[in-house]
């Protein structure tokens, strides 16, 4: 390799390094859990760190008066470029309080401009006429306020889609997927329940910084002159 060709492979390695410092999602803070309630009986399972988290929690009450089971589910994962999410929540029965939750929120920083896409769906299904549903994922942060939310409501799916810039700075992402259910009756014919999941997937790409870009451009228009 000569010279200039070795000189210029240098000098556009850096520019690269230059352009990749600080980019990605950086985590502070999480808190991802499962929960499933029925009657007195609960069940919680949460997320230890940053790694994957994928578990389940379930909470089954069963006697002469009521029959009630609850669950819920998740697979999340954190990553520079990436945070993913998928959770169910469910409770179905009759004669006691059912409900479940499945829970994500993620503190994160970015240390540079980014492009963000932020796209999923939630979906809700009712059984019986006394259930609670919440629907939610909010992304929050410097000079930006995202917000998809249902409560309660008929509305079989609800899309999500946003897309645009972020600046630096820190911002919360949360997701929240819950059901809830009163007992109607004591009627085993009469059971009351509600399903709720949601899949989400906040991606950014990092935007070169000006200066570096026009270096790389110039390290370029340079190694075409030479050829």
């Amino acid at each position: 390799m000569s010279r200039v060709r070795c000189g210029l492979s240098l000098f556009l390695g850096g520019c690269a390094s230059a352009i990749a410092i600080g980019e990605g999602i950086t985590p502070i803070s999480q808190t991802r859990s499962v929960t499933a309630i029925a009657g007195n009986v609960v069940q919680q399972i949460s997320a230890a760190d940053f790694s994957d988290f994928n578990d389940a929690a379930d909470a089954g009450l069963s006697n002469e008066f009521a029959v009630v089971n609850s669950s819920s589910t998740q697979v999340s994962s954190i990553s520079k470029d990436k945070i993913a999410a998928f959770g169910t929540a469910d409770t179905l029965g009759y004669g006691d309080n059912g409900s479940a939750e499945s829970l994500v929120t993620i503190v994160f920083s970015l240390a540079t401009p980014v492009d963000f896409s932020l796209t999923g769906s939630a979906n809700f299904q009712a059984t019986g006429v006394t259930a609670e549903t919440t629907r939610l994922i909010r992304l929050t942060g410097p000079d930006t306020s995202i917000e998809f939310a249902l409560y309660n409501d008929t509305q079989a799916s609800m899309p999500i889609a946003s897309s645009g810039q972020l600046a630096p700075g820190t911002y919360t992402l949360e997701v929240v997927g819950s059901a809830a259910a009163e007992p109607i009756s004591d009627d085993p014919e009469a059971q009351n329940g509600a399903y709720v999941d949601f899949e989400i997937s906040l991606s950014v790409v990092a935007i070169p910084e000006p200066s570096a870009a026009l270096m790389l451009g110039a390290g370029l228009s340079l190694l075409r002159r030479r050829r």
